[in-house]
């Protein structure tokens, strides 16, 4: 309870201070009655108290780990899949405004084209062909319309696997 009382006040604190401090290894926004009014450099900035709301985002480069994913290749192996993202932040108006949680739905679409490029190759192509240049050219695209800059798009671990899936009496995974 004491908690939520403490991050009430924090919030109010925030509303009524009347300026906003960006890092240097961030860019904000300032929004006034909602909607977008200024992109914000690091440093200090002015906002007046109950009107303006400044969010920030790190926009230095970051690395994603994907989830591990299972994938079955043209030539009906399973495969077991983990790959990692470089990206940059370089519009923050798109990414804060175009997107909820962009980092997240990067992450998810590339699992989605890493899936849709595999299962269109064999395995030995799989292990033969730059895979990497494939999916940082696709992802990049969709990256774009969200205010990231995405530099490599690349696996990390493929391993022809055997995958068993088993469910209970209740039609649960175990």
């Amino acid at each position: 309870m004491f908690d939520r009382l403490i991050e009430f006040i924090m919030n109010q604190i925030n509303n009524i201070v009347p300026v906003a401090e960006i890092f240097q290894f961030q860019k904000g926004v300032r929004y006034r009655f909602g909607k977008t009014d200024k992109t914000l450099d690091p440093g200090w900035h002015l906002k007046i108290p109950f009107f303006d709301k400044v969010l920030q985002e790190s926009v230095v480069l970051t690395t994603l780990t994907l989830p591990v994913q299972s994938v079955i290749s043209k030539d009906n192996k399973n495969l077991v899949v983990k790959g990692t993202i470089v990206l940059i932040v370089d519009d923050i108006v798109k990414y804060l405004n175009t997107i909820y949680n962009a980092r997240d739905a990067i992450a998810d679409r590339t699992c989605l084209i890493i899936r849709e490029v595999i299962k269109e190759k064999t395995f030995e192509e799989c292990r033969s062909e730059d895979l990497n240049k494939i999916f940082t050219r696709k992802i990049r695209k969709i990256a774009k319309e969200h205010g990231m800059y995405i530099f490599l798009v690349g696996l990390t671990d493929i391993t022809d696997s055997f995958s068993l899936r088993l469910y209970n009496e209740q039609s649960q995974l175990v």
